[in-house]
C-alpha cells in the first residue's frame, strides 16, 4: 500500500470553524496529543463569519525546508516529503480527537463525519455528475 494510507481516509481540512477547531483542539490535549502542530498551521480569521481557523499556506510553511543551495526539483521533492509528514500528523490528531468528542458526545456523528470522511469521495462523486 501506499504510505500514509492509514490515515488516507480523510484529508487535512482547510478550512474549520472557530467552535469546532478549538474543540478539537482541547480534546488532543485531553489525549495527550502535541498540538503544536496545528497551532503551527491554522490560523484564526475573526473577519469570517462565523469566525474560522485556516490552514496556512503550504509555500509560506515550508519555505524553511528550502535551501537556495539546493536545486528546485531537490527543495520540492524535500517540500512534498516535509508536507506529507505534517499533513500525516494533523490528520492523525483531528482523527484521533474527533472520534474522542463522538464517544464522549460532544460532537455530533454528522459533524464528526466531515472530519473523517474521504475528500476523495466527495470530490469524484461530483466530477462524474457534471458528465
Amino acid at each position: 500500500g501506499l504510505v500514509g494510507e492509514k490515515y488516507g481516509s480523510i484529508r487535512v481540512p482547510g478550512e474549520v470553524e472557530a467552535p469546532e477547531f478549538e474543540m478539537i483542539l482541547d480534546a488532543a490535549v485531553e489525549a495527550g496529543l502535541d498540538t503544536h502542530i496545528l497551532e503551527e498551521w491554522y490560523c484564526r480569521d475573526e473577519n469570517s463569519v462565523p469566525p474560522a481557523y485556516y490552514l496556512k499556506p503550504k509555500a509560506q510553511m515550508l519555505k524553511n525546508y528550502q535551501n537556495s543551495m539546493e536545486s528546485s526539483s531537490a527543495a520540492k521533492t524535500k517540500n512534498d516529503k516535509a508536507w506529507r509528514n505534517v499533513s500525516e500528523e494533523i490528520k492523525r490528531i483531528f482523527r484521533r480527537s474527533v472520534l474522542q468528542l463522538q464517544e464522549k458526545g460532544t460532537m455530533k456523528p454528522p459533524q464528526a463525519k466531515k472530519f473523517l470522511c474521504s475528500g476523495m469521495k466527495a470530490s469524484s462523486s461530483s466530477s462524474s455528475s457534471s458528465m
